[in-house]
């Protein structure tokens, strides 16, 4: 219990600066909990496709570059890149990869970054940032 209290107390200001201050900082503790988020879903998932984790976090970082230079736009354009890219992957290696995997990849991306997105986008109102 007090190993708890004390983490808490040390990750706590890491946490609140970048929310509250926002900017690069907060983008960069988006990026860390999208990566956290994919990685536990897709080890709750079992994947063990080769190279779905990595198209799946470049997508997201694509999406939170979007984020940063359109301020007040959403686009899909890298939910289509990462199934362009999933589906390339599962064609050069066919036998090995599985098909559920494939799906698991793609809900996994619009389950964590995809709703993570809209912890940005509130963060991004003008009464709120």
């Amino acid at each position: 219990m007090r190993t708890r209290i004390l983490s808490s107390l040390v990750a706590l200001p890491l946490f609140i600066v970048p929310i509250y201050f926002g900017g690069i900082l907060f983008y960069g503790l988006v990026a860390v909990a999208f990566y956290l988020g994919l990685m536990e879903f897709d080890r709750a998932f079992k994947i063990k496709g080769k190279g779905i984790l990595p198209m799946q976090l470049v997508c997201a970082l694509l999406v939170m570059v979007i984020m940063w230079y359109e301020k007040e736009t959403f686009y899909f354009s890298p939910f289509v890149l990462l199934f362009i890219l999933l589906f390339i992957n599962y064609v050069i290696s066919y036998p090995k990869l599985d098909l559920k995997e494939l799906f698991y990849g793609v809900v996994g991306f619009v389950y964590v970054p995809m709703l993570l997105v809209h912890v940005i986008l509130v963060r991004q109102l003008p009464d709120v940032g």
